[in-house]
């Protein structure tokens, strides 16, 4: 269980997190503000996660639960989504912030680093 600390900073506004904003933080702002759509979102989220070093395993079925509502999301407008955007970011910001704390990055990949989101197949 988090102490207090923990907790305190798993619950941190993002405009807190402005002086150390890391890529994946600034594409939730993106998304929020319209800037990004969800598949790139859940691109870039898939690609960190998957070349995170020290990440414990458990995060990344959390990771695929709070990805799934967001894919499927992009499916309906969003007068008739019933998922809110920034209810979306707001999870996976605080799975990042948890994700940070358990297994802190020097750096991540920037853009068109080694992860690149997977090509979709030709239709045959």
């Amino acid at each position: 269980m988090a102490d207090g600390k923990d907790q305190a900073a798993l619950n941190r506004h993002p405009s807190d997190m402005a002086a150390r904003s890391t890529p994946l933080e600034q594409s939730l702002v993106d998304y929020e503000h319209d800037r990004l759509s969800g598949g790139a979102l859940c691109s870039a989220f898939r690609c960190a996660a998957a070349d995170w070093p020290g990440l414990p395993p458990r995060f990344h079925p959390v990771l695929e639960s709070l990805l799934q509502p967001l894919e499927s999301s992009a499916l309906f407008s969003e007068e008739s989504c019933a998922f809110s955007r920034h209810d979306l970011a707001a999870s996976l910001r605080q799975w990042l912030q948890a994700a940070q704390h358990k297994a802190p990055r020097v750096e991540e990949p920037a853009n068109g680093g080694p992860c690149r989101p997977a090509r979709s197949a030709p239709n045959e």
